[in-house]
């Protein structure tokens, strides 16, 4: 008995097992990363020589899911989604570095996304201190006073 996987008219894997002859075999087709079921996922013959059971699968394309949080002052910010490419780097949040600061989070190499993979970055960044009116008023007198 033999049961043969196959794609596009070509065998991609195949198994075979001892059965008697006359004697029912029953199968069910396996689950196959990157491929699809194109029929009924059981079947049962009654085995007589050489025997061959067939499933027809279908290849499916692979999508990655890149799941990028982006957290501003601890508030849920944006997301990157399914589909999207990005370089996981505070430089390329598009927030201004005047107004944030971005030194306290993840940098990453790009990444091929192959395989249908999950990736998760989390990105925590904060706003400046900014100062008070009376703390800019003494710093412009500091400086007005240095340069006098």
């Amino acid at each position: 008995m033999t049961v043969n996987v196959i794609c596009e008219g070509k065998v991609i894997k195949t198994k075979s097992e001892m059965i008697e002859k006359g004697k029912q075999y029953t199968d069910f087709a396996e689950e196959i990363s990157g491929y699809i079921l194109n029929e009924y996922n059981v079947k049962s013959v009654i085995v007589n020589n050489n025997t061959t059971i067939s499933f027809d699968y279908k290849k499916v394309e692979l999508v990655d899911t890149f799941n990028m949080k982006i957290y501003v002052d601890n508030v849920y910010y944006k997301t990157i989604k399914k589909g999207e490419s990005y370089q996981p780097a505070t430089k390329n949040l598009g927030l201004d570095e005047n107004e944030f600061d971005l030194s306290n989070s993840v940098t990453d190499q790009p990444k091929n996304w192959i395989d249908g993979q999950t990736y998760n970055y989390d990105f925590y960044v904060s706003h400046y201190e900014l100062l008070s009116n009376a703390e800019k008023i003494k710093a412009i007198n500091t400086i007005l006073s240095i340069l006098i």
